[in-house]
Protein backbone atom coordinates (compact mmCIF):
# COMPACT_ATOMS: atom_id res chain seq x y z
CA UNK A 1 0.00 0.00 0.00
CA UNK A 2 1.39 3.47 -0.89
CA UNK A 3 2.06 6.12 1.03
CA UNK A 4 -1.06 8.23 1.93
CA UNK A 5 -0.61 11.48 -0.15
CA UNK A 6 -2.64 13.95 -2.48
CA UNK A 7 -5.16 11.42 -4.44
CA UNK A 8 -8.07 11.18 -5.89
CA UNK A 9 -11.08 10.00 -3.63
CA UNK A 10 -14.20 7.87 -3.53
CA UNK A 11 -17.57 9.04 -1.04
CA UNK A 12 -20.24 6.31 -0.61
CA UNK A 13 -23.30 6.65 1.51
CA UNK A 14 -25.69 3.85 2.72
CA UNK A 15 -28.20 6.87 3.52
CA UNK A 16 -30.62 4.81 5.03
CA UNK A 17 -28.41 3.58 7.60
CA UNK A 18 -27.18 6.74 9.11
CA UNK A 19 -29.49 8.53 10.85
CA UNK A 20 -27.09 9.62 13.30
CA UNK A 21 -25.88 11.88 10.74
CA UNK A 22 -27.01 15.60 9.98
CA UNK A 23 -26.11 18.23 8.07
CA UNK A 24 -22.86 19.32 10.46
CA UNK A 25 -21.53 15.83 10.42
CA UNK A 26 -21.65 15.62 6.67
CA UNK A 27 -20.03 19.03 6.29
CA UNK A 28 -17.23 17.47 8.66
CA UNK A 29 -17.01 14.39 7.07
CA UNK A 30 -16.80 16.14 3.33
CA UNK A 31 -13.63 18.77 4.77
CA UNK A 32 -12.10 15.31 5.77
CA UNK A 33 -12.21 12.83 3.14
CA UNK A 34 -11.43 16.11 0.68
CA UNK A 35 -8.24 16.66 2.86
CA UNK A 36 -6.89 13.84 1.01
CA UNK A 37 -7.10 14.75 -2.26
CA UNK A 38 -9.65 15.68 -4.62
CA UNK A 39 -13.20 14.26 -4.59
CA UNK A 40 -14.34 12.76 -7.47
CA UNK A 41 -17.07 10.27 -6.66
CA UNK A 42 -19.76 11.44 -4.12
CA UNK A 43 -22.68 8.82 -3.96
CA UNK A 44 -25.34 8.50 -1.68
CA UNK A 45 -27.78 5.56 -1.69
CA UNK A 46 -31.61 5.13 -0.54
CA UNK A 47 -35.16 4.89 -1.09
CA UNK A 48 -35.93 8.91 -1.45
CA UNK A 49 -39.42 8.50 -1.71
CA UNK A 50 -39.54 6.64 1.89
CA UNK A 51 -40.83 8.90 4.68
CA UNK A 52 -38.46 10.43 6.94
CA UNK A 53 -35.47 10.80 3.75
CA UNK A 54 -36.33 14.36 2.80
CA UNK A 55 -33.83 16.24 5.56
CA UNK A 56 -30.87 14.28 4.61
CA UNK A 57 -31.61 14.37 0.82
CA UNK A 58 -31.33 18.15 1.27
CA UNK A 59 -28.36 18.18 2.95
CA UNK A 60 -26.32 15.74 0.61
CA UNK A 61 -28.14 17.54 -2.71
CA UNK A 62 -26.54 20.87 -1.12
CA UNK A 63 -22.86 18.91 -0.94
CA UNK A 64 -23.11 17.85 -4.60
CA UNK A 65 -23.97 13.94 -3.77
CA UNK A 66 -24.88 11.98 -6.53
CA UNK A 67 -28.47 10.22 -5.03
CA UNK A 68 -29.10 6.88 -6.62
CA UNK A 69 -32.81 5.99 -6.68
CA UNK A 70 -32.76 2.66 -4.97
CA UNK A 71 -36.14 0.42 -4.75
CA UNK A 72 -36.90 -2.40 -2.80
CA UNK A 73 -38.95 -5.31 -4.28
CA UNK A 74 -38.84 -6.82 -0.80
CA UNK A 75 -40.71 -5.06 1.81
CA UNK A 76 -38.36 -4.19 5.12
CA UNK A 77 -34.73 -5.75 2.74
CA UNK A 78 -32.20 -3.05 2.32
CA UNK A 79 -31.05 -3.28 -1.14
CA UNK A 80 -28.75 -0.41 -1.48
CA UNK A 81 -25.55 -2.04 0.49
CA UNK A 82 -25.85 -4.29 -2.83
CA UNK A 83 -25.99 -1.27 -5.14
CA UNK A 84 -23.07 0.36 -3.68
CA UNK A 85 -20.98 -2.46 -3.30
CA UNK A 86 -21.53 -3.46 -7.15
CA UNK A 87 -20.44 0.24 -7.54
CA UNK A 88 -17.38 0.69 -5.07
CA UNK A 89 -15.89 -3.12 -7.52
CA UNK A 90 -16.87 -1.46 -10.52
CA UNK A 91 -15.20 1.97 -9.79
CA UNK A 92 -11.88 -0.16 -8.56
CA UNK A 93 -11.37 -1.82 -12.04
CA UNK A 94 -12.30 1.38 -14.04
CA UNK A 95 -10.99 4.41 -12.05
CA UNK A 96 -7.52 2.39 -10.45
CA UNK A 97 -6.45 6.23 -10.01
CA UNK A 98 -8.31 6.58 -6.89
CA UNK A 99 -6.75 5.61 -3.69
CA UNK A 100 -9.13 6.47 -1.07
CA UNK A 101 -12.42 4.78 -0.51
CA UNK A 102 -14.65 6.09 2.25
CA UNK A 103 -17.64 4.28 2.90
CA UNK A 104 -20.50 5.84 5.57
CA UNK A 105 -22.38 3.13 6.72
CA UNK A 106 -23.96 1.24 9.68
CA UNK A 107 -24.28 -2.31 8.34
CA UNK A 108 -21.51 -5.05 9.43
CA UNK A 109 -22.43 -6.70 5.91
CA UNK A 110 -19.82 -4.37 4.24
CA UNK A 111 -16.91 -5.97 5.66
CA UNK A 112 -16.02 -8.10 2.79
CA UNK A 113 -16.14 -5.13 0.51
CA UNK A 114 -13.71 -3.25 3.09
CA UNK A 115 -11.16 -6.13 2.83
CA UNK A 116 -11.46 -6.50 -0.69
CA UNK A 117 -10.49 -2.76 -1.45
CA UNK A 118 -7.73 -3.17 1.00
CA UNK A 119 -5.94 -6.35 -0.24
CA UNK A 120 -6.31 -3.77 -3.83
CA UNK A 121 -3.89 -1.34 -2.39
CA UNK A 122 -6.47 1.21 -1.16
CA UNK A 123 -6.93 3.25 1.66
CA UNK A 124 -10.56 2.15 3.13
CA UNK A 125 -12.15 4.70 6.04
CA UNK A 126 -15.59 2.97 6.83
CA UNK A 127 -17.65 5.69 9.51
CA UNK A 128 -20.52 4.84 11.65
CA UNK A 129 -21.79 4.74 15.23
CA UNK A 130 -20.53 2.58 17.65
CA UNK A 131 -21.52 -0.62 18.67
CA UNK A 132 -20.50 -4.39 18.47
CA UNK A 133 -21.33 -4.43 14.59
CA UNK A 134 -19.03 -1.44 13.81
CA UNK A 135 -16.53 -2.90 15.73
CA UNK A 136 -16.37 -5.93 13.69
CA UNK A 137 -15.91 -3.20 10.69
CA UNK A 138 -13.69 -1.36 12.22
CA UNK A 139 -10.94 -4.49 11.88
CA UNK A 140 -11.47 -4.71 8.26
CA UNK A 141 -10.57 -1.20 7.46
CA UNK A 142 -7.64 0.82 7.31
CA UNK A 143 -9.43 3.86 9.26
CA UNK A 144 -12.82 4.34 11.16
CA UNK A 145 -14.48 7.40 12.14
CA UNK A 146 -16.96 7.37 14.64
CA UNK A 147 -20.13 10.35 14.59
CA UNK A 148 -18.09 12.07 17.90
CA UNK A 149 -14.74 12.46 15.69
CA UNK A 150 -16.78 14.29 13.31
CA UNK A 151 -18.72 16.53 15.95
CA UNK A 152 -15.65 17.17 17.60
CA UNK A 153 -13.91 17.96 14.27
CA UNK A 154 -11.38 15.31 15.94
CA UNK A 155 -8.96 13.13 13.73
CA UNK A 156 -9.58 9.71 13.54
CA UNK A 157 -5.88 7.37 14.17
CA UNK A 158 -4.87 6.43 10.87
CA UNK A 159 -6.46 9.00 8.73
CA UNK A 160 -4.70 12.34 9.78
CA UNK A 161 -2.26 13.25 7.21
CA UNK A 162 1.35 13.82 8.53
CA UNK A 163 3.90 16.02 6.20
CA UNK A 164 7.13 13.98 5.07
CA UNK A 165 9.68 15.79 6.10
CA UNK A 166 11.94 17.02 2.92
CA UNK A 167 15.41 15.78 3.05
CA UNK A 168 18.35 18.32 3.73
CA UNK A 169 19.67 19.62 0.47
CA UNK A 170 22.91 18.06 -0.54
CA UNK A 171 25.62 21.37 -1.64
CA UNK A 172 26.38 21.10 -5.12
CA UNK A 173 29.82 20.18 -5.94
CA UNK A 174 32.34 22.43 -7.98
CA UNK A 175 32.62 22.33 -11.54
CA UNK A 176 35.27 20.47 -12.86
CA UNK A 177 37.93 21.84 -15.06
CA UNK A 178 38.10 20.42 -18.38
CA UNK A 179 41.17 19.41 -19.56
CA UNK A 180 42.86 20.06 -22.97
CA UNK A 181 41.53 17.36 -25.27
CA UNK A 182 44.57 15.35 -26.52
CA UNK A 183 46.11 14.96 -29.89
CA UNK A 184 44.96 12.35 -32.79
CA UNK A 185 48.49 10.04 -33.32
CA UNK A 186 48.68 9.43 -36.80
CA UNK A 187 46.72 7.00 -39.02
CA UNK A 188 48.52 3.61 -38.99
CA UNK A 189 49.40 2.08 -42.57
CA UNK A 190 46.92 -0.94 -43.35
CA UNK A 191 48.90 -3.97 -44.40
CA UNK A 192 47.96 -5.61 -47.13
CA UNK A 193 45.41 -9.07 -46.84
CA UNK A 194 46.84 -11.92 -46.35
CA UNK A 195 45.76 -15.02 -49.27
CA UNK A 196 43.11 -17.57 -48.21
CA UNK A 197 44.65 -20.79 -47.94
CA UNK A 198 43.07 -23.38 -51.00
CA UNK A 199 39.72 -24.93 -49.78
CA UNK A 200 40.55 -28.63 -48.50
CA UNK A 201 38.02 -30.89 -50.09
CA UNK A 202 35.85 -32.65 -47.26
CA UNK A 203 35.31 -36.19 -47.36
CA UNK A 204 32.50 -37.99 -47.91
CA UNK A 205 30.04 -38.51 -45.21
CA UNK A 206 29.51 -41.20 -43.42
CA UNK A 207 26.29 -42.60 -43.47
CA UNK A 208 23.72 -42.19 -39.82
CA UNK A 209 21.69 -44.43 -38.28
CA UNK A 210 17.87 -44.20 -39.21
CA UNK A 211 16.71 -42.67 -35.81
CA UNK A 212 14.12 -44.21 -34.58
CA UNK A 213 11.00 -42.39 -33.67
CA UNK A 214 9.75 -42.11 -29.94
CA UNK A 215 6.26 -43.61 -28.93
CA UNK A 216 3.92 -41.05 -28.67
CA UNK A 217 3.16 -40.17 -24.44
CA UNK A 218 -0.02 -42.23 -23.32
CA UNK A 219 -3.42 -40.22 -23.18
CA UNK A 220 -4.33 -38.52 -19.87
CA UNK A 221 -7.46 -38.45 -18.24
CA UNK A 222 -9.54 -35.71 -19.07
CA UNK A 223 -9.48 -33.79 -15.33
CA UNK A 224 -5.46 -34.00 -15.70
CA UNK A 225 -3.46 -31.22 -17.03
CA UNK A 226 -0.51 -31.47 -19.33
CA UNK A 227 2.90 -31.99 -18.35
CA UNK A 228 4.37 -28.68 -19.23
CA UNK A 229 5.53 -25.72 -17.83
CA UNK A 230 1.79 -24.52 -17.50
CA UNK A 231 1.87 -22.20 -14.36
CA UNK A 232 -0.44 -24.10 -11.58
CA UNK A 233 -3.47 -21.15 -11.55
CA UNK A 234 -3.93 -21.25 -15.44
CA UNK A 235 -4.00 -25.81 -14.64
CA UNK A 236 -6.31 -24.97 -12.17
CA UNK A 237 -8.47 -22.52 -14.30
CA UNK A 238 -8.44 -25.40 -16.99
CA UNK A 239 -9.69 -28.32 -14.50
CA UNK A 240 -12.78 -26.21 -13.47
CA UNK A 241 -13.55 -25.08 -16.95
CA UNK A 242 -13.59 -29.22 -18.08
CA UNK A 243 -15.71 -29.42 -14.27
CA UNK A 244 -18.24 -27.09 -15.91
CA UNK A 245 -17.21 -24.56 -13.65
CA UNK A 246 -17.81 -21.05 -15.09
CA UNK A 247 -15.25 -18.05 -14.52
CA UNK A 248 -18.09 -14.99 -13.13
CA UNK A 249 -16.51 -11.72 -12.23
CA UNK A 250 -17.24 -10.74 -8.56
CA UNK A 251 -19.81 -7.97 -8.85
CA UNK A 252 -21.42 -10.27 -11.89
CA UNK A 253 -21.96 -12.88 -9.18
CA UNK A 254 -22.68 -10.71 -6.23
CA UNK A 255 -25.37 -8.67 -7.85
CA UNK A 256 -27.24 -12.17 -9.65
CA UNK A 257 -27.17 -13.86 -6.05
CA UNK A 258 -29.16 -10.22 -4.44
CA UNK A 259 -31.35 -10.30 -7.54
CA UNK A 260 -32.50 -13.49 -7.65
CA UNK A 261 -33.35 -13.19 -4.02
CA UNK A 262 -35.33 -10.52 -4.30
CA UNK A 263 -37.41 -12.47 -6.85
CA UNK A 264 -40.34 -13.97 -5.92
CA UNK A 265 -39.87 -17.94 -5.57
CA UNK A 266 -40.17 -20.45 -7.32
CA UNK A 267 -39.38 -19.24 -10.29
CA UNK A 268 -38.29 -20.65 -14.00
CA UNK A 269 -34.60 -20.47 -15.26
CA UNK A 270 -35.76 -17.46 -18.02
CA UNK A 271 -37.44 -15.33 -14.95
CA UNK A 272 -34.08 -15.97 -12.92
CA UNK A 273 -32.15 -14.57 -15.56
CA UNK A 274 -34.61 -11.56 -16.27
CA UNK A 275 -34.35 -10.34 -13.18
CA UNK A 276 -30.41 -10.92 -13.20
CA UNK A 277 -30.45 -8.84 -16.30
CA UNK A 278 -32.29 -6.01 -14.73
CA UNK A 279 -29.33 -5.50 -12.91
CA UNK A 280 -26.52 -6.46 -14.56
CA UNK A 281 -28.35 -4.70 -17.84
CA UNK A 282 -29.52 -5.71 -20.87
CA UNK A 283 -26.37 -6.16 -22.99
CA UNK A 284 -25.14 -8.47 -20.08
CA UNK A 285 -26.75 -11.80 -20.82
CA UNK A 286 -23.72 -13.83 -20.92
CA UNK A 287 -22.39 -12.96 -17.24
CA UNK A 288 -26.11 -13.55 -16.28
CA UNK A 289 -26.24 -16.96 -18.03
CA UNK A 290 -22.47 -18.00 -16.46
CA UNK A 291 -23.66 -16.65 -12.38
CA UNK A 292 -26.80 -18.63 -12.98
CA UNK A 293 -24.63 -21.65 -13.64
CA UNK A 294 -21.90 -20.92 -10.79
CA UNK A 295 -25.08 -21.03 -8.64
CA UNK A 296 -26.80 -23.80 -9.75
CA UNK A 297 -23.07 -25.85 -9.03
CA UNK A 298 -22.92 -25.14 -5.71
CA UNK A 299 -26.47 -25.55 -4.83
CA UNK A 300 -27.90 -21.94 -3.85
CA UNK A 301 -30.26 -22.15 -6.60
CA UNK A 302 -31.73 -25.90 -6.45
CA UNK A 303 -34.76 -27.10 -9.06
CA UNK A 304 -37.94 -27.95 -6.26
CA UNK A 305 -40.05 -28.60 -9.63
CA UNK A 306 -38.27 -30.56 -12.05
CA UNK A 307 -39.42 -30.45 -15.62
CA UNK A 308 -38.41 -29.61 -19.10
CA UNK A 309 -35.43 -27.49 -19.06
CA UNK A 310 -37.53 -23.99 -19.57
CA UNK A 311 -40.96 -25.45 -17.33
CA UNK A 312 -38.20 -26.28 -14.25
CA UNK A 313 -38.99 -24.81 -10.90
CA UNK A 314 -36.11 -22.86 -9.01
CA UNK A 315 -35.70 -21.76 -5.40
CA UNK A 316 -33.05 -19.67 -3.46
CA UNK A 317 -31.35 -21.85 -0.63
CA UNK A 318 -28.20 -21.25 1.62
CA UNK A 319 -26.78 -18.02 2.88
CA UNK A 320 -28.39 -14.72 1.70
CA UNK A 321 -25.57 -12.61 2.77
CA UNK A 322 -22.30 -11.93 0.99
CA UNK A 323 -20.04 -13.29 2.73
CA UNK A 324 -21.77 -17.00 3.48
CA UNK A 325 -22.34 -16.54 -0.24
CA UNK A 326 -18.31 -15.93 -1.29
CA UNK A 327 -17.79 -18.93 1.47
CA UNK A 328 -19.64 -21.22 0.17
CA UNK A 329 -18.13 -21.02 -3.66
CA UNK A 330 -14.59 -20.70 -2.14
CA UNK A 331 -15.19 -24.04 -0.48
CA UNK A 332 -16.62 -26.10 -3.43
CA UNK A 333 -13.86 -24.45 -5.40
CA UNK A 334 -10.99 -26.11 -3.26
CA UNK A 335 -12.42 -28.89 -2.84
CA UNK A 336 -12.42 -29.40 -6.32
CA UNK A 337 -8.84 -28.83 -7.31
CA UNK A 338 -8.15 -30.47 -4.10
CA UNK A 339 -9.94 -33.85 -4.97
CA UNK A 340 -7.85 -33.92 -8.32
CA UNK A 341 -4.06 -32.69 -6.22
CA UNK A 342 -4.77 -35.58 -4.29
CA UNK A 343 -5.29 -38.13 -7.81
CA UNK A 344 -1.81 -36.97 -8.40
CA UNK A 345 -2.65 -34.11 -11.43
CA UNK A 346 -0.82 -32.21 -9.82
CA UNK A 347 0.72 -30.29 -6.69
CA UNK A 348 -1.66 -28.63 -4.35
CA UNK A 349 -0.18 -24.89 -4.29
CA UNK A 350 -1.63 -22.33 -1.69
CA UNK A 351 0.14 -19.62 -3.08
CA UNK A 352 -1.25 -20.48 -6.72
CA UNK A 353 -5.30 -20.91 -5.65
CA UNK A 354 -5.52 -17.52 -3.68
CA UNK A 355 -5.75 -15.47 -6.64
CA UNK A 356 -9.12 -17.63 -7.70
CA UNK A 357 -10.39 -17.21 -4.41
CA UNK A 358 -13.62 -14.72 -4.49
CA UNK A 359 -13.27 -13.70 -1.05
CA UNK A 360 -10.84 -12.40 1.48
CA UNK A 361 -7.23 -14.62 1.01
CA UNK A 362 -5.82 -13.97 4.23
CA UNK A 363 -4.30 -17.10 6.53
CA UNK A 364 -7.40 -17.72 8.68
CA UNK A 365 -9.97 -17.42 6.49
CA UNK A 366 -8.13 -19.62 4.04
CA UNK A 367 -7.57 -22.19 6.70
CA UNK A 368 -11.07 -22.17 7.30
CA UNK A 369 -12.02 -22.71 3.64
CA UNK A 370 -9.55 -25.37 3.17
CA UNK A 371 -11.27 -27.28 6.31
CA UNK A 372 -15.07 -26.85 5.00
CA UNK A 373 -13.40 -27.76 1.30
CA UNK A 374 -11.28 -31.42 2.78
CA UNK A 375 -15.42 -32.59 4.63
CA UNK A 376 -16.54 -31.59 1.51
CA UNK A 377 -14.29 -33.41 -0.85
CA UNK A 378 -14.26 -36.46 2.08
CA UNK A 379 -18.02 -36.69 2.81
CA UNK A 380 -19.28 -36.00 -0.86
CA UNK A 381 -16.93 -37.92 -3.47
CA UNK A 382 -18.87 -36.89 -5.92
CA UNK A 383 -19.14 -32.93 -4.92
CA UNK A 384 -22.87 -33.08 -5.07
CA UNK A 385 -24.78 -29.85 -4.49
CA UNK A 386 -25.01 -29.95 -0.53
CA UNK A 387 -28.43 -29.98 1.62
CA UNK A 388 -28.44 -26.42 2.51
CA UNK A 389 -31.45 -25.03 4.05
CA UNK A 390 -34.17 -22.72 1.96
CA UNK A 391 -33.84 -18.98 3.70
CA UNK A 392 -37.41 -17.97 5.47
CA UNK A 393 -37.68 -15.01 2.94
CA UNK A 394 -37.30 -16.93 0.25
CA UNK A 395 -39.76 -19.78 1.64
CA UNK A 396 -42.78 -17.29 2.57
CA UNK A 397 -42.38 -15.70 -1.30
Amino acid sequence: MHTPGPAPVALFVDAENVSWCDGAKLDALVARASAHGPLLVRRAYANWSQPGMHRIQAELSRLGFDLVQVFHPVARKNSADIHMTVDAVELLALEPTIQWFYLVTGDSDFAPLFRRLRERAKWVVGCGPRSKLSDSVRTSCTAYVYPEDLRTGGKAPGVALRAVPKAPAVPMAPPVAMTPPVAMAPPVAMTPPVPKAPAVAMPPAVPTARAVPTPPPPPRADDTPPADSTPLPSAYQRLLRKQGWSSVAFPDLVAMHAALFDAPSPFTRDTGLSFGVVVLGEERITPARKAWSLLRKVGVVQCVAPSTEADSLFAMYGPADMGGLLDLVDTHLLARIGRAAAAGAFPYDLDAVRPLLYGASDDARVARIEADALRLEFERPELERPELERPATAAAK
